[in-house]
């Protein structure tokens, strides 16, 4: 919660350049209401679900009641009701001036480019340089520096970027078995693998099951999920 701004009455009051950005931003209205989507809501249920409080799941960073775990920042770069994405650059300025110091980033290019694109690798490295700083280079957070996290991506393919970028922590998906889901991207780029799912194995129990927009839960399967 960003308890330098004023909920819903229009004005930035805490001069970052956004309003009413309470909870995040979304970048693509642009406005500081997050619009509910079940990727994201599930993907960060998975990390941080309040633990121990007997309801829905427990998330891997989430606390255990009624103590605080993980906070997120919520960065909206995808919008079901337009036809069109953010510019993820601010998105990474606004994670690294406003307090975060690791990005989660469930997101791929549709059809991966040979190499790393300059705009994006640019917004990356802006964040993994300044995280955690003020403006003097002066350590604020936990960390000094910003640790970017990826999806590795569900085509298969043995190349995805931006996961593939060497700078950032890549990670594909495993199955309920321990073997690589039949859907993930995979290569010497990749750095961790995780349960992502794999409902052909199992259409009822072999998917990761977490949290979805308006109280719901649900089963995904992806190197999101992972």
């Amino acid at each position: 919660v960003n308890e330098d701004e004023i909920p819903d009455n229009g004005k930035d009051d805490d001069g970052n350049g956004y309003a009413d950005d309470v909870n995040g931003y979304n970048f693509v209205a642009p406005s500081g209401v997050i619009y509910p989507q079940n990727h994201g809501t599930h993907v960060a249920g998975t990390v941080s679900a309040v633990n121990n409080n007997g309801t829905g799941v427990c998330g891997v960073a989430g606390g255990r009641y009624p103590d605080q775990g993980v906070r997120i920042m919520a960065l909206q770069i995808m919008d079901d009701r337009y036809d069109y994405s953010a510019d993820v650059r601010q998105a990474f300025q606004y994670a690294a001036e406003n307090g975060a110091n690791i990005i989660q980033n469930s997101w791929s290019y549709e059809v991966s480019p040979p190499y790393m694109l300059d705009v994006d690798k640019v917004a990356i490295d802006y964040f993994i340089d300044n995280a955690g700083m003020d403006e003097n280079g002066e350590q604020t957070g936990p960390m000094k520096g910003g640790l970017a996290v990826f999806a590795a991506g569900n085509s298969a393919e043995s190349m995805s970027y931006p996961a593939a970028y060497d700078r950032v922590i890549a990670v594909a998906a495993v199955g309920p078995t321990g073997r690589y889901a039949y859907y993930t991207n995979y290569g010497e780029w990749v750095d961790i693998c995780a349960p992502g799912g794999d409902i052909t194995i199992d259409s009822d129990y072999a998917g990761v099951y977490s949290t979805f927009a308006d109280d719901m839960y649900g089963t995904e399967q992806g190197t999101s999920m992972a």
